[in-house]
């Protein structure tokens, strides 16, 4: 089984129909894809999106996103 590791490798500020504002948290899962023995060669493999309180975000597209908050499902745009 190969070994991962997730990096935090951005962060955006985003928008909802109600005006308030949330903070998007772009992980990068990585995956070493090194042979047994040998020096880790980590490779990117997929990313994960989370707001700041570790609520799951589902990415629409680069500028739209979707969450459930408070037991609702919430459209989130990026702030340019």
């Amino acid at each position: 089984m190969n070994r991962t590791k997730r990096t935090c490798t951005n962060r955006f500020l985003a928008i909802d129909p109600d005006g308030n504002r949330h903070e998007i948290i772009e992980y990068t899962i990585f995956v070493d894809a090194s042979e047994f023995g040998t020096p880790s060669v980590w490779r990117e493999d997929k990313k994960e999106y989370k707001l700041r309180n570790g609520t799951s975000v589902l990415k629409h597209s680069d500028t739209e996103f979707e969450a459930m908050i408070s037991g609702n499902i919430v459209k989130l745009r990026i702030l340019p």
